[in-house]
């Protein structure tokens, strides 16, 4: 594991680089689970997953270790972002970096595993803060999550969506919601894809 200097030393350098190293807690910031909090049981209190390079409630994280199988025991399957309360962003919390952000249709997302700076055009990257425990976000007229069913409405699988002036038309059956965070207690994970 990296030390605290080579850690913060590499994100100077590479402000966007996130890594699964222990990070000093920020206000607002730090490494975090993601959670639905909704009107709505069946998603109220849900872990948002990683999969596909977007976030859902229902799915499984998609985090594979490449490694070893005895060097893959020390990683985590559950969701866990690092908030850097310092430059407003968030990346997954994981040894091979990927930075998370809004796309320009809404769809809350992150970028290929090692790919930080690999970012669609029109997507938007910050401002993000977890200041009380919640997920904020400010870019693009930001006027809150939603939640997408992917089948049925009242039925999980449901993607996560930022309301963003870009987004165009809202799915039908959309769930107005917020995010919630807990600290992480694991480790991150390899990788998310």
């Amino acid at each position: 594991m990296p030390s605290l200097t080579s850690v913060l030393s590499g994100l100077m350098a590479l402000p966007l680089a996130f890594s699964a190293a222990v990070i000093p807690r920020q206000a607002g910031g730090g490494t975090r689970n993601l959670f639905a909090a909704a009107d709505f049981d069946f998603i109220n209190g849900q872990p948002l997953a990683a999969s596909g390079g977007a976030f859902y409630i229902g799915v499984p994280t998609n985090a594979p270790c490449t490694l070893a199988a005895p060097q893959c025991e020390q990683y985590s399957n559950t969701t866990s972002v690092l908030i850097d309360s310092l430059s407003s962003s968030v990346g997954m919390y994981s040894t091979v970096p990927s930075r998370v952000y809004v796309a320009q249709n809404g769809v809350f997302s992150f970028t290929e595993p090692g790919q930080v700076n690999d970012i669609p055009d029109g997507a938007y990257t910050s401002p993000f803060d977890g200041e009380g425990g919640v997920l904020h976000f400010g870019g693009g007229n930001f006027a809150g999550w939603i939640a997408c069913p992917l089948g049925a409405p009242g039925q999980l699988p449901y993607q996560v969506l930022g309301r963003v002036s870009s987004m165009g038309a809202v799915c039908a059956d959309a769930i107005d919601m917020a995010i919630t965070t807990q600290d992480a207690e694991s480790v991150g994970a390899y990788e998310y894809i």
